[in-house]
C-alpha cells in the first residue's frame, strides 16, 4: 500500500478497479482498530492518504462503520475509531452513508461481493445518524466531541452537495435538547463548539442566548469554547456588544 501511495500521481486507479479499490477500502476499515495506540494511529494515517490519493475512486463502506460506532455503551471509547474514520471521508467530502446505485438494464450491481458492502433494510440513513449522535451522550469528552465534529461535518457535506440538511438537523436537536434537560451545560458547549468549526449555522439565535445565558457560570476551556462559538454568528445580534456586555464579558476581558 505504501508503495502504490508513493505512486499516487502516477497510478490512480481507473474506474474499471473500482470493485478492488473497495475491497481494499474495505479490509483497512475492518482492520484499522488495534491494542497499540501508535499501531492505530499508523493505520489511520495511511487511510487518510489513500482517501485523500484516490477519492474520486472511494465510497464508504458504510456497514463497516456502522459496525465501528454502535457499541451502546456510553462509558466505552470503542467507538472512536469509527467516528475518526467517518471524519476522514468527511474530509475528503465523501458522504459516510452509501447505497450503490440500482443496475439498469442486464448490468450486475456494482458490488464487492462481501456481506460488508451489501446494506440490510434496516440501515436507513436515520438509524445511521443516530447512530453517530448517541455518541454525543458517550461520557467521554474526546468521544462525545469528536461526534459533535462528525455531525458539523456531515451537515457541511451536505450542504455542499446540495442535498437536504433538515432531517439531520432535527435529529440534532433532540440530542442538543437532551443535554440541555440534563443540566449538561459543559457538555453542551463542547457540542456546539465541535459542530460550528464545520458548521457555523448551529449557532443560531436560540443557541447563542442560550450560549449567552450561561456565560457568567463557565470557566476554563468551557469559558473560550462558548466564547469561540459566539463569534461564529455574533453578527445575528443586533446589539451584540450590549448583550455580551450584560453577560460579563467586560469582567471576563478584565480579569483576563
Amino acid at each position: 500500500i505504501v508503495i502504490l501511495l508513493s505512486w499516487h500521481k502516477q497510478a490512480i486507479p481507473s474506474e474499471l478497479d473500482s470493485i478492488a479499490v473497495q475491497r481494499l477500502i474495505e479490509y483497512l476499515f475492518s482492520n484499522c482498530s488495534h491494542r497499540n495506540v501508535i499501531v492505530m494511529k499508523s493505520n489511520l494515517d495511511l487511510i487518510k492518504k489513500l482517501i485523500e490519493c484516490w477519492k474520486e475512486r472511494i465510497h464508504s463502506p458504510t456497514v463497516i462503520l456502522y459496525k465501528l460506532i454502535s457499541e451502546p455503551d456510553l462509558k466505552s471509547k470503542q467507538n472512536a475509531i469509527g467516528l475518526s474514520l467517518i471524519g476522514i471521508l468527511l474530509a475528503n467530502e465523501i458522504l459516510p452513508y452509501y447505497v450503490p446505485p440500482t443496475p439498469t438494464g442486464n448490468l450486475p450491481p456494482v458490488t464487492t461481493g462481501s456481506i460488508l458492502s451489501t446494506i440490510p433494510n434496516d440501515l436507513t440513513e436515520d438509524k445511521f445518524n443516530d447512530t453517530i449522535l448517541r455518541n454525543m451522550k458517550n461520557t467521554y469528552r474526546n468521544i462525545y466531541a469528536a461526534a459533535a465534529e462528525v455531525i458539523g461535518m456531515l451537515l457541511n457535506v451536505k450542504k455542499l452537495k446540495n442535498e437536504s440538511t433538515q432531517r439531520l438537523l432535527e435529529q440534532l436537536s433532540l440530542i442538543l435538547k437532551w443535554h440541555n434537560s440534563q443540566g449538561l451545560s459543559d457538555t453542551y458547549v463542547t457540542c456546539i463548539y465541535s459542530i460550528q468549526k464545520h458548521y457555523s449555522l448551529i449557532a443560531d439565535k436560540t443557541v447563542m442566548n442560550k450560549l449567552i445565558f450561561g456565560l457568567k457560570k463557565m470557566y476554563g476551556d468551557i469559558k473560550i469554547e462558548c466564547l469561540e462559538s459566539l463569534i461564529a454568528n455574533i453578527t445575528e445580534f443586533d446589539s451584540a456588544y450590549l448583550e455580551l456586555r450584560a453577560a460579563g464579558i467586560l469582567d471576563i476581558l478584565i480579569h483576563k
